[in-house]
């Protein structure tokens, strides 16, 4: 059906260098429109990134599923 869910995520780009998400609960309906809007540097593109598995999440980095 399209539901993407983003569980208690969190990312940095390196092992010792500060999260840029902390913790991200987010759910989205199938059919729901989100606009995700912010300065740049925020996270928008990393989001995308998580989502579309070009970034892996690191093991106590949450979850992010679509339909489950």
């Amino acid at each position: 059906a399209g539901r993407v869910r983003f569980d208690a995520v969190r990312f940095r780009y390196r092992d010792a260098g500060p999260w840029v998400i902390d913790g991200l609960d987010l759910s989205i309906a199938p059919g729901e429109r989100l606009a995700i809007v912010g300065a740049t540097g925020h996270g928008k593109s990393t989001l995308v990134s998580l989502l579309t598995r070009f970034y892996d999440l690191p093991p106590d980095g949450g979850s992010i599923t679509i339909d489950g």
